[in-house]
């Protein structure tokens, strides 16, 4: 765990937000160092967590029972080892189920978002020749329950068939599935190079660089409504909650401490609960 931690230290946010796993990390200790990880780099890391190989059912949800909780809305444990064809003709090679699912979510985002969860129809596993092991369907449901995902053979085709992460089901339940964490870390990585480019702005007084700001972001946000990957709900009277908000403040009264923040609260789909966010960069400069 010690070398994997000092290995993961060094995949600094700047390089920007994405999946993050290990190879052969199937220990307890593997796992929480991934997940600490993602814990330290809130929004821009997702972990993908594997079983040991050949491990039970029961083993897996205990595994996973490790790790679940609070914060953990960036995590994911897969509970398969998939077999896919070696670099010799007719040789196969056992990989862990994460590295096959690191691609169909790379696939998915790139052809439909991350709001789209590479699963069913849309997580077809075409590279892989069987599942290790398959699951029966009473194991497959246990496990589920427990946010261990899995994959099927379903009338003959491979398909995975959960994509949960291993937030807590009873504090955190709208973040128990992933696409909605993996639409938060799209925002992020889309506000951030946005808000970076007000860095150094001059402020008038009169909300100028504000309201540039803002329109930029809702603009973003906008865009991500009509692709179908916010959600504009209702609250107890019945009445419309937008999908999104924008609100930016510069603060320029300690120089200093100078900061434009820019606080955003959205609804990815489905869920009918927003998340706030913030984004905040230093140095705006008041006119004088």
């Amino acid at each position: 765990p010690d070398h994997a931690k000092a290995a993961l230290d060094r995949s600094t946010i700047d390089y920007g937000p994405g999946q993050v796993a290990i190879v052969d990390g199937t220990s307890d200790g593997m796992r929480a160092a991934i997940a600490a990880h993602c814990a330290a780099h809130d929004g821009y890391r997702h972990g993908l967590l594997d079983g040991a190989p050949l491990a039970s059912a029961a083993a897996n949800v205990t595994a996973a029972a490790a790790v679940t909780g609070p914060g953990r809305r960036f995590v994911q444990m897969w509970g398969q080892r998939a077999v896919v064809e070696g670099e010799v003709v007719s040789s196969e090679v056992s990989v862990q189920l994460s590295a096959v699912v690191a691609g169909k979510i790379a696939s998915s985002d790139l052809r439909y978002g991350p709001h789209q969860p590479p699963m069913g129809r849309w997580g077809q596993l075409d590279t892989v020749l069987r599942l290790v092991p398959e699951w029966t369907e009473a194991e497959r449901q246990t496990l589920t329950d427990a946010q261990v995902n899995t994959a099927i053979r379903r009338f003959g085709v491979l398909k995975l068939y959960d994509y949960n992460t291993l937030a807590s089901a009873t504090a955190d339940p709208a973040d128990v599935q992933a696409n909605g964490s993996r639409e938060i870390m799209r925002i992020l990585a889309l506000g951030d190079p946005i808000t970076e480019e007000y860095v150094g702005s001059v402020t008038d007084g009169l909300g100028t660089v504000e309201g540039n700001l803002d329109t930029a972001l809702s603009r973003m946000l906008q865009e991500e409504l009509e692709a179908g990957a916010l959600h504009t709900g209702t609250d107890a009277a019945g009445n419309l909650v937008p999908p999104y908000t924008v609100d930016v403040v510069a603060t320029v009264t300690e120089p200093l401490a100078a900061r434009l923040d820019a606080d955003l609260t959205v609804t990815p789909a489905p869920f009918n609960r927003a998340v706030n966010l913030r984004l905040t960069k230093a140095a705006p400069r008041q006119e004088g």
